[in-house]
């Protein structure tokens, strides 16, 4: 699957007059924005007939997932106007622009995961009438590689075992099921079906690779409330408020951290 948001017109940045009464340019959500998914899906079932009243059935799954994920707001530049006049002359109110902090222009975020699954199931046929299904199923999500490391996260969030480059992995989603199949013997009219139990699809792994792109380590954002010039071009805006790698007085830089606990369980 490849998905790409490219843009109609020019790679320009986006301009907004008022409170969004008006924007213009490039939407400040699409540029680089892209998601590349590689799915590798495995399975196999084995049924064994016990006797006339029991089917054991038993299997495994395993699903590799591949994602290269990029979403970079305000990649362009996004100048803000408090209205028209301030737009004919030049006066921004607030101006935004991320970029990229390693040397690779834009750091998509590389991320594999698996899910690995086991399951069993006995299938009792107790009567003509009446059959119970009992099973159990084991699923146990894995992400081979850890972000980024932060090393100024991990000793903010020490007390609490926080840091980038760590994921939930290996954790056991364990999902246990009964249920039952009654016949009403009424030449097949009426069949009562119920059943009880714990149910997940496959993890949102999706999710997850925003902490890979956001470990603080591979991308910056400059705002300020100063008036900045506007510029068509993105190397210029990126020169005009940085001096080897220095912000210029006016202007504060952040970066976005998304941060998971180890003992996070997908939703069951």
């Amino acid at each position: 699957i490849r998905d790409f948001r490219d843009e109609a017109g020019q790679n320009v940045p986006t301009f907004n007059i008022g409170f969004w009464s008006a924007s213009a340019g490039a939407e400040q959500y699409s540029i680089g924005n892209k998601l590349d998914q590689d799915i590798l899906q495995l399975s196999d079932n084995f049924t064994y007939y016990l006797n006339n009243e029991h089917t054991l059935t038993a299997g495994f799954s395993l699903e590799n997932y591949s994602f290269v994920n990029g979403f970079f707001r305000n990649f362009n530049g996004t100048y803000y106007y408090a209205n028209e006049d301030a737009l004919i002359s030049g006066s921004t109110w607030r101006y935004e622009l991320t970029y990229s902090a390693v040397d690779d222009p834009q750091p998509f975020a590389k991320v594999k995961a698996s899910l690995l699954g086991f399951y069993g199931q006995d299938t009792w046929k107790v009567n003509d009438q009446l059959q119970l299904t009992s099973g159990l199923r084991v699923d146990i999500p894995t992400f081979p590689e850890n972000p980024v490391a932060n090393d100024t996260v991990a000793a903010y969030f020490s007390d609490r075992g926080l840091k980038t480059d760590q994921m939930p992995s290996g954790n056991l989603h364990v999902s246990p099921r009964v249920g039952f199949n009654y016949d009403m013997k009424d030449a097949n009219k009426t069949l009562v079906r119920g059943g009880l139990g714990i149910f997940s699809g496959s993890p949102k792994f999706v999710w997850m690779s925003n902490n890979y792109s956001n470990s603080g380590m591979l991308l910056k954002t400059i705002r300020t409330s100063s008036a900045v010039p506007f510029d068509l071009d993105r190397a210029d805006q990126i020169a005009s408020l940085i001096d080897s790698s220095i912000i210029v007085p006016g202007a504060y830089q952040t970066s976005e951290i998304n941060l998971v606990d180890k003992d996070l369980k997908f939703p069951q």
